[in-house]
């Protein structure tokens, strides 16, 4: 957790150094080709994260809450409006041609979940909401919405 808190801190460093740089003064010796390689990779992956941590944010909600009753409505919605982000968001990784390591691992874990929840007919079943329950899973979808918000932050200093 604390290496994620720092790769988000660098992340936040690393825009608003490229927001001071981008103005003519750039070329000055502090920046290496290196740098200027990663802050342009930086520029261009963070145009992603700013598209797409605010919707898994948006469509999250009360998700946790609404699903510590995995068979209630209300975390069918959740889990509904969590995996059409997480889909989109995975077409948009694959048309980046970028590699997202961590968010790809994550978006396959949120996806299994989402398998079980379905397969298991999680929905409406009251033995859902058993602890020993496989609908129980659910919270890889929930918490995994979070999660999957720093890892993006994460894959975009990549």
């Amino acid at each position: 957790m604390r290496t994620r808190t720092i790769a988000a801190a660098l992340l936040l460093a690393a825009a608003l150094i490229g927001c001071s740089s981008s103005s003519d003064d750039k070329p000055a010796a502090k920046p290496t080709p290196t740098t200027d390689a990663t802050a342009d990779s930086t520029v261009e992956d963070v145009k992603l994260e700013t598209e797409w941590a605010p919707k898994l944010a948006a469509a999250q909600g009360d998700a946790t809450a609404d699903c510590m009753t995995p068979s209630s409505t209300a975390c069918s919605d959740a889990v509904d409006r969590i995996m059409t982000v997480v889909d989109g968001l995975d077409t948009a990784i694959e048309q980046s041609g970028k590699r997202y390591a961590q968010t790809t691992a994550q978006i396959v874990q949120m996806q299994d979940a989402e398998q079980v929840y379905i397969n298991e007919g999680c929905a409406g079943d009251p033995a859902a909401d058993d602890p020993n329950s496989p609908c129980t899973k659910v919270v890889a979808i929930t918490v995994g919405a979070s999660t999957l918000q720093m890892t993006l932050a994460t894959d975009d200093l990549a």
